[in-house]
């Protein structure tokens, strides 16, 4: 299996929902661990990153309705996506990450350098407009 060889859904959601290997790994922590809640700091410890990171990654997927959380101070987070279709989406991008473990990070990095290619695309002057 190649890039090519993920499921268009999977590939849509990386490229409007996932902006980070890491922001990945915390979801797919949480998608299967479901039954639990988690703090940052147990997230931050088990996949040993800074505890700041893991507040900030889990307050993101947290507002983009993939887990749900308890009120502040010390929030905990629980994988609860806002319907069923996107439950089993993570479950099945969390089987192609298992198994494509590179494709999917090269699809994760590949999109920075498509905008920034795009953005500097605009600014390249042709032969006949000089």
């Amino acid at each position: 299996m190649t890039a090519d060889d993920i499921p268009e859904l999977i590939k849509s959601f990386i490229a409007t929902h996932i902006q980070s290997v890491e922001q990945l790994e915390i979801l797919l922590l949480l998608t299967e661990n479901a039954e639990r809640d988690w703090s940052a700091a147990e997230v931050s410890n088990s996949l040993v990153i800074h505890l700041e990171s893991a507040f900030v990654r889990l307050k993101e997927l947290s507002g983009k309705g993939l887990l749900v959380s308890t009120p502040e101070p010390d929030p905990r987070y629980r994988f609860q996506p806002s319907t069923p279709e996107v439950a089993k989406l993570l479950h099945d991008l969390a089987d192609v990450y298992k198994r494509r473990r590179v494709s999917v990070i090269t699809l994760i990095f590949s999109k920075p350098l498509d905008n920034i290619r795009s953005f500097a695309d605009a600014f390249k002057l042709r032969k006949d407009e000089e």
